[in-house]
């Protein structure tokens, strides 16, 4: 139950900051993260983190759980 919970959350983490990252190259920006678009750089950083911190949960969470499978 825990492991699909946080794999979940890592996909959502990654798709929002993908869909931000994609949204600040044209432009438009999400209205949730806006105050982190005031400086250009700690925005990109914060877009980045969610999509590396995102994929980083769901690889682990999956190995994790096979882990555990297979004893």
């Amino acid at each position: 139950m825990k492991s699909s919970v946080f794999t979940i959350v890592g996909f959502l983490m990654f798709f929002t900051g993908v869909i931000a990252l994609v949204l600040s190259l044209i432009g438009l920006r999400l209205s949730f993260l806006s105050f982190v678009d005031d400086n250009a750089t700690v925005g990109l950083v914060v877009k980045l983190s969610l999509i590396i911190v995102g994929l980083m949960m769901v690889y682990l969470t999956k190995t994790i759980s096979e882990d555990r499978e297979e004893t």
